[in-house]
């Protein structure tokens, strides 16, 4: 019996030890990881410097990057003379790709090549 004690108390130590680093992890996770759209989606550059034209934007991606991609869909489609916008969020979701498989058939794209592609054609 008296062992059946120290092996509750022993599993009992263990789990608080493990819910502990547990906690302590994901604090640290948490402190060092900057999300600009937050939720489920890869973390953009997480800086207001200066944009990184040379970024593959993809799905699932956020940040200013994407903001300005959407910004340049939006007129991609001015242009065009489609009467449409899509929202200038900064996440990169699919009403994103759609739009931007729908101007210039591609799912990803740099801003470079964004910029040229869509303000050139």
């Amino acid at each position: 019996m008296e062992s059946l004690k120290k092996n509750w108390v022993l599993i009992t130590v263990a789990i608080i030890i493990v819910v502990a680093l547990g906690y302590k992890i994901s604090k640290k996770r948490s402190s060092t990881t900057t999300t600009s759209g937050g939720g489920l989606f890869p973390s953009g550059s997480g800086s207001s410097g200066p944009l990184d034209e040379n970024k593959l934007l993809m799905q699932g991606m956020t940040g200013a990057e994407v903001t300005e991609l959407q910004k340049l869909i939006n007129q991609g489609y001015t242009i065009n003379g489609i009467d449409k916008n899509i929202s200038t969020d900064g996440v990169f979701g699919p009403i994103t790709a759609n739009a931007l498989f729908q101007l210039i058939g591609r799912w990803q794209i740099t801003l470079a090549d964004a910029k040229f592609m869509i303000l050139n054609y």
